[in-house]
């Protein structure tokens, strides 16, 4: 134990002294690991914010199925739903100068602003 009194642990280890960095390569490197860092968080939110989001996906759903269960059922009436804070609203038209074509729409709205829409054009069934 006496032999290693004088020697640090890095000597024993390394057998040579490491060179210490100097203040410009230090703040070079800080540079560049700072710029590294920006732009990962740039992509980051870049691709965060364009991104589907669930509840546009959810929308896309119910509205989906609203126009399918419609078809299913023959129900086409124009009806007003709210499901989790979000206004949909069914509408029906007539498909230009056809008679037995209409367009059925489900219009989804979120504090007044549309997040989403969709039409399909049906043919409605004669009964006779």
């Amino acid at each position: 134990m006496g032999k290693l009194k004088g020697l640090k642990i890095s000597d024993k280890v390394f057998g040579r002294k490491v060179g210490a960095s100097t203040l410009p390569e230090v703040l070079i490197a800080m540079i560049i690991i700072m710029s590294v860092f920006t732009i990962a968080i740039t992509i980051y939110s870049r691709i965060t914010v364009s991104g589907v989001s669930v509840t546009n996906t959810q929308v896309q759903g119910i509205m989906t199925q609203m126009i399918f269960t419609a078809v299913e059922t023959n129900n086409w009436k124009e009806e007003n739903v709210t499901l989790d804070s979000i206004y949909y609203q069914k509408t029906l038209s007539p498909y230009k100068d056809f008679k037995d074509l209409f367009i059925f729409q489900v219009t989804a709205k979120q504090e007044q602003k549309i997040i989403g829409s969709m039409r399909q054009i049906l043919k409605r069934e004669s009964v006779e």
